[in-house]
């Protein structure tokens, strides 16, 4: 059908493009496939350690700070406003927080 339209240079040059595309293509596949190694797996966790019974570590007393009730009230109306607590029964709209020394 084409043969009389296409000579034979063109048929080679035509073939020579398309291994050449299918070439380049397979070599970029190659690349990309080479990349994957560089992909961080999953850490499988570790499996546990037999635990040797010993015994327990001394508890250290913990230190407790001490919270003003304005520091409670700006933390409760923080969380609710983040909650967005408007429809509920508290009725808090925090416009602005000051840090007080």
């Amino acid at each position: 059908m084409y043969g009389n339209v296409l000579s034979f240079a063109d048929t080679v040059n035509i073939t020579i493009v398309g291994m050449g595309t299918v070439f380049s293509v397979l070599i970029l596949l190659v690349f990309v496939l080479l990349a994957f190694r560089f992909i961080p797996a999953e850490k499988k966790p570790a499996a546990p350690k037999a635990v040797q019974q010993s015994a327990p570590p001394a508890v250290q007393p913990t230190v407790q700070a001490q919270v003003s009730h304005e520091h409670k009230a700006v933390i409760i109306a923080a969380v609710l406003e983040s909650l967005n607590a408007e429809d509920s029964k508290y009725n808090v709209r925090i416009k602005n927080i000051k840090l007080l020394s």
